[in-house]
């Protein structure tokens, strides 16, 4: 029996990026969510508890920024890795994503392969959790 994919909880408030990552994510062997917001990323990744979440940080309240902070205060999302996916290019932003914890911090636009890679690199350097995971699975609809 093959290894369940790893999942990705995708947030950001434009639907036209969620569709664009949305794809390139199933082809790269992830289960994929999405959240068009932060509210509702909070209940995803309560919900689900992914393996990785992708984030943006300007977006309605609650932010990405607010809710990193969120999910790093709880017990049951803390370890999840985060990774934000920005058009913030200023270096307080990222310095602020960086001493919030955040496993990387990639600003749009972006290169889908490069996305990719990086996402399976944070992967690759935690622990893995429930179950063991192969890169590039096949991801089921979600």
């Amino acid at each position: 029996m093959a290894p369940e994919p790893p999942t990705v909880l995708l947030v950001d408030d434009e639907p036209s990026l969620l569709v664009l990552l949305q794809a390139a994510m199933r082809r790269a062997g992830f289960a994929v969510y999405v959240a068009h917001n932060g509210a509702e990323g909070e209940r995803q990744a309560l919900a689900l508890l992914p393996d990785i979440i992708v984030c943006d940080i300007i977006m309605p309240p609650p932010d990405g920024f607010e809710l990193r902070q969120m999910l790093a205060d709880n017990p049951v999302t803390r370890d999840i890795p985060f990774v934000f996916l920005t058009a913030r290019t200023d270096p307080a932003a990222k310095s602020r994503a960086l001493e919030d914890r955040a496993n990387d911090f990639i600003t749009k636009p972006f290169d889908r392969d490069d996305l990719i890679a990086r996402l399976w690199a944070v992967l690759r350097r935690r622990p893995q959790r429930q179950s063991d995971h192969a890169e590039g699975g096949v991801a089921g609809e979600h």
